[in-house]
């Protein structure tokens, strides 16, 4: 859908059905897409390493819990 629709923003959740939100990224990356501004929604706490692997994409990590959807509307 990135090749042929406009995002004013994507809410990337790292567990999809068929991937990982990191080999989604992967794969965008591979096939060019620039990506619109990323939200990483996540239900755990992210390790050191994946947070540096989401840097180049992502300034925001929300980690789904009791405020995670006021977070989102900010």
């Amino acid at each position: 859908r990135l090749a042929g629709e406009s995002f004013d923003c994507i809410i990337l959740d790292l567990s999809l059905g068929d991937m990982s939100g990191f080999e989604w990224l992967a794969r965008a990356d591979a096939a060019g897409r620039r990506l619109p501004p990323l939200v990483v929604y996540s239900a755990r706490e992210l390790s050191k390493e994946e947070l540096l692997s989401l840097r180049g994409h992502t300034e925001t990590v929300i980690t789904k819990g009791r405020h995670a959807s006021e977070r989102l509307h900010e």
